[in-house]
């Protein structure tokens, strides 16, 4: 992993990580204008774990026991096992360790979503897979295989977002819920059986693309405290389908999966006024596929001036740069 410095165009930091796949990466982000975070896997303890860097001080300066998912800066994250994705979806586990096995897959009761505090490191199971399984219990959770992913902090910090994903037989159902960081009260935002990619838009509302009301599927913004569903911008993206939302004031960016001429298309919209416009459309050869695909994941610079994105339009996997006007 390379830390690079866009403004002088040169890698300051080179680090070895034992910890990766192509969807999520090592899980590395900022927690700090110095800090950053990323998962790893020790040896020594035959685990994952939680790496934390200074740039300033070009070295690690904490681990933690426990990989991380997501972070609230330097007060807490949010962490879950990879083992369990590594047997139900590999997309997003590593590889260090063997998945969990039957046995290991139908024990809910210690797995789940642990909270770990960054001044001490302590941890503990703040919700688990046995409490969202008895969550508005239905029939066919009884069999299934459950998981946790994608859980996404909110900017107060207070809150989070995550996606329980069950799988009975060939029948997937995907629940949004929304867990309060104080006393840990769940509540479930989205029960319409699909969930793709989600963001919070501000700290009331989540923009995502998901099933509705009506069975709709499409992109909508979720009022996490009313519960209320807003379809936007009247259909203008029902035609791309499903994408990666990324938000920055009014704006977000958001992308496809490849079109029936291999292409991905880069979008950017506004919330306020409903602009929807495309950005850039980039190849996606067929040799990028099932775990090794490449989707674009846009994601906005911190002064919304820029938008970074993943592509292998030029033939190999490349993080690219793209300025706004």
């Amino acid at each position: 992993m390379n830390v690079h410095d866009s403004k002088n165009q040169e890698v300051v930091l080179s680090i070895t990580v034992r910890a990766f796949n192509w969807q999520q990466g090592s899980r590395a982000h900022w927690l700090d204008d110095d800090l950053f975070i990323f998962n790893d896997f020790d040896e020594a303890s035959a685990s994952y774990v939680a790496k934390v860097w200074s740039l300033k001080g070009e070295k690690q300066v904490k681990t933690f026991t426990l990989p991380v998912q997501d972070s609230f800066g330097v007060e807490y994250f949010i962490s879950l096992d990879y083992q369990r994705l590594q047997a139900l979806r590999p997309d997003y586990g590593y590889q260090n360790l063997p998945p969990m096995n039957q046995a290991e897959l139908e024990k809910l009761e210690n797995d789940g979503l642990w909270l770990v505090d960054f001044a001490t490191g302590s941890s503990r199971l703040f919700i688990s897979l046995s409490d969202l399984k008895s969550f508005q219990f239905k029939p066919e959770m009884e069999n299934a295989h459950h998981k946790v992913n994608h859980v996404m902090i909110s900017p107060s910090g207070r809150q989070f977002i995550f996606m329980h994903r069950f799988r009975n037989g060939g029948a997937r159902t995907d629940r949004l819920f929304l867990a309060d960081v104080e006393n840990g009260q769940l509540r479930l935002l989205a029960d319409f059986g699909m969930v793709s990619h989600c963001f919070w838009a501000n700290e009331e509302s989540v923009f995502g693309y998901l099933r509705g009301p009506g069975n709709k599927e499409g992109y909508w913004l979720v009022n996490v405290d009313t519960g209320d569903f807003t379809s936007f911008g009247a259909g203008k993206l029902d035609r791309y389908g499903d994408g990666h939302p990324h938000v920055w004031g009014d704006w977000f960016v958001t992308d496809t999966y490849p079109d029936k001429s291999r292409m991905q298309h880069l979008i950017l919209g506004n919330f306020k006024t409903g602009e929807v416009r495309e950005i850039g459309e980039f190849f996606h050869g067929f040799e990028y596929d099932g775990e090794s695909r490449c989707d674009l994941h846009p994601r906005f610079s911190l002064d919304g001036k820029s938008v970074f994105f993943d592509s292998v339009f030029s033939g190999k996997r490349q993080l690219y740069k793209m300025d706004l006007d």
